[in-house]
């Protein structure tokens, strides 16, 4: 057998009789040949230490065998590992911990950081987001009743024409579930109102009273219907009318401004207005028309024998229609 460090064999000068295979060196006896603890290699007894054969595990120390107390004592750090804050030295040369949210532990000569999870406070946010909806559902219905609401006074409009003849500005209900009706429907719905059948009298029921009225009747009727305004170039004062956006013909202005004499039982004042800008005033009756285009009135206008057609009010200058207040 050879030396792994010299290379050279292991001579029976090194085998003693006497020890049965054992050489006594300085009153100690060895086993030939010599194994090295450290890196298990198969030396001579000149390199039988670590330091003559240059072990390569010199500097590391020695393994050694887990014995019962070492494996209990392995486990126990494992259930209770060793926390300890984390720290570092700032300008000030004291210590203070450096990050609250971080702790260092020691597990089997091993250093774990770990960062502590910051818990998001959502219950708060949540309940937050509900509170503010209670206050906005308050302030929504405080200001309503259902889907009509309690009405809307035109009293910030200096104009007579917002204004009812008993010196009390209008007021406008609005129905949030009031849809565009068809041509039909519309006209279906002014033949059973009875808005036009009222007498117009200064003092008592003048243009404001009629667009008023009808407006909400329209309104409880679920016909989302605007509050009309016209000015006219060749008269001072203004008239006040209504407009409906149909499904199928667009706008139609309807003025049912009931006339100064009682009317018969089959009479109507249901009119159907034809406004532009520029140009005349003019009303037809709603039976009498089945669109609301203006050149349907400017081409009939001067013949004398059609039936339905009204006096005109002027030449109208500005037109504002409210839809909403």
């Amino acid at each position: 057998m050879k030396c792994d460090y010299c290379g050279n064999e292991i001579t029976g000068s090194d085998y003693s009789y006497e020890t049965g295979g054992h050489k006594v060196i300085k009153s100690k006896t060895f086993a030939l040949p010599f194994k090295c603890s450290r890196c298990h290699g198969t030396f001579c007894a000149s390199h039988r230490l670590p330091e003559s054969h240059h072990c390569a595990y010199l500097n590391k120390p020695k393994p050694r065998k887990e014995t019962k107390n070492t494996i209990k004592s392995s486990k126990e750090s494992k259930k209770n590992p060793v926390y300890e804050p984390t720290i570092a030295c700032n300008s000030s040369s004291h210590w203070q911990p450096h990050n609250p949210s971080e702790a260092t532990f020691y597990m089997n000569d091993n250093k774990y950081i770990v960062k502590k999870k910051t818990k998001f406070p959502f219950v708060a946010i949540f309940f937050t987001f509900i509170f503010v909806l209670t206050i906005l559902a308050i302030i929504s219905f405080s200001s309503s009743d259902g889907n009509i609401s309690n009405g809307n006074t035109l009293d910030s409009v200096p104009s007579t024409v917002f204004v009812k003849a008993s010196g009390e500005p209008i007021t406008l209900i609005e129905n949030q579930s009031a849809s565009d009706p068809t041509w039909d429907e519309l006209i279906a719905f002014l033949k059973e109102d009875d808005t036009d059948r009222i007498l117009y009298q200064k003092g008592t029921f003048v243009c404001a009273d009629f667009a008023e009225k009808l407006h909400n009747n329209a309104e409880n009727a679920g016909i989302k219907t605007a509050y009309v305004v016209v000015d006219f170039t060749d008269r001072p004062e203004g008239h006040a009318l209504n407009a409906v956006t149909t499904t199928d013909k667009c706008l139609v202005y309807v003025d049912c401004t009931g006339s100064t004499t009682a009317l018969d039982e089959l009479d109507s004042f249901d009119k159907i207005a034809y406004i532009e800008e520029g140009k005349e005033y003019g009303v037809v009756s709603a039976y009498y028309t089945n669109t609301p285009d203006y050149e349907f009135y400017n081409l009939r206008k001067d013949n004398v024998r059609l039936r339905g057609f009204f006096e005109s009010l002027g030449i109208v200058k500005n037109v504002e229609i409210y839809w909403e207040l």
